[in-house]
């Protein structure tokens, strides 16, 4: 299917960051970075409150919500979502996907709301008295999502996989022929909650993967670049990761930083963008870098 992605991933509204850390969330060989967590998002008396009026609001009027009004809601789910998530790494010091009705309530509510990967967290700590949720978001044919203790592992059949949090907000996952005719895989990832000064109060940061098969268009970072925004401005930086270089640009209107790193190689062309808020962007960072360090090449 022929569609113009740039549209899709360009929507990419939702933001947040922080400074490198050394405390991490750990299981088996994944590593994510819970410095982020240090920042309260909302006090537990709040949110319990939030979270209640919001999901009866849901119970009461899902059905009359038009499906393209989704995003907002799905993101604010969300930040309830990564507000719990910091108390209980507060109360017990990790990420642990705890047996809690809040948890369950809220996790209930992702795949309505067209988030991936929500139910399988659902059915994994929900109460013996809930039915299984079942899973009615389509995955591209090639690309599937499976959880693993706090992680969700997203994975192609065509030799690519990354692995993110439980409370990351897997937002999008399509496989689309780019106006060059390559064929194209591509995800996007909103990360946890950060206070910022936006109107909201509060936004995340998105990570984007686009990746593809033998690119025959040899110039399809340069165009992916423009796509995203960024101009004759942009400064290439250190990432921090074994030197890999990124292009770096910041709209001073939109108050939007954006980061580019191309890890093409050889038979596959990979771009991870990441974009955020002023704030946000700097709060969140380091999960750009855990991001690119959680990547499975095959090829």
């Amino acid at each position: 299917m022929k569609t113009s992605v740039s549209l899709l991933i360009l929507s990419v509204c939702a933001i947040w960051v922080l400074s490198p850390a050394l405390v991490s969330a750990q299981s088996g060989s994944y590593t994510y970075s819970t410095e982020p967590l240090n920042l309260e998002v909302m006090p537990p008396e709040i949110l319990e409150e939030a979270t209640i009026e919001f999901l009866d609001e849901l119970y009461q009027n899902y059905h009359q919500i038009p499906a393209e009004t989704f995003g907002p809601l799905r993101e604010y789910l969300y930040m309830l979502i990564n507000a719990k998530v910091n108390h209980i790494y507060h109360e017990t010091g990790s990420i642990i996907k705890e047996d809690s009705a809040l948890l369950e309530m809220l996790f209930f509510w992702t795949e309505p709301l067209g988030a991936l990967g929500g139910a399988k967290v659902f059915n994994e700590i929900k109460s013996e008295d809930s039915p299984p949720f079942e899973e009615f978001n389509e995955l591209p044919d090639d690309i599937s999502i499976s959880s693993e203790n706090e992680f969700l592992l997203v994975e192609s059949a065509k030799g690519w996989g990354i692995t993110v949090p439980y409370y990351f907000m897997i937002w999008m996952a399509d496989d689309f022929e780019s106006a060059s005719g390559d064929q194209t895989q591509a995800i996007v990832v909103s990360t946890g909650t950060s206070p910022d000064d936006s109107q909201a109060g509060y936004s995340q940061s998105t990570i984007s993967l686009l990746y593809i098969d033998n690119p025959t268009d040899e110039n399809f970072a340069e165009q992916w670049t423009e796509l995203f925004g960024i101009g004759d401005e942009a400064v290439s930086r250190d990432t921090g990761i074994d030197g890999l270089q990124s292009l770096y640009s910041f709209n001073e209107e939109q108050q939007v930083h954006t980061e580019i790193a191309d890890l093409s190689k050889d038979g596959y062309g990979l771009l991870i963008v990441y974009s955020g808020y002023e704030s946000t962007w700097q709060h969140n960072r380091q999960h750009f870098n855990d991001f690119i360090n959680h990547l499975r090449i095959s090829k």
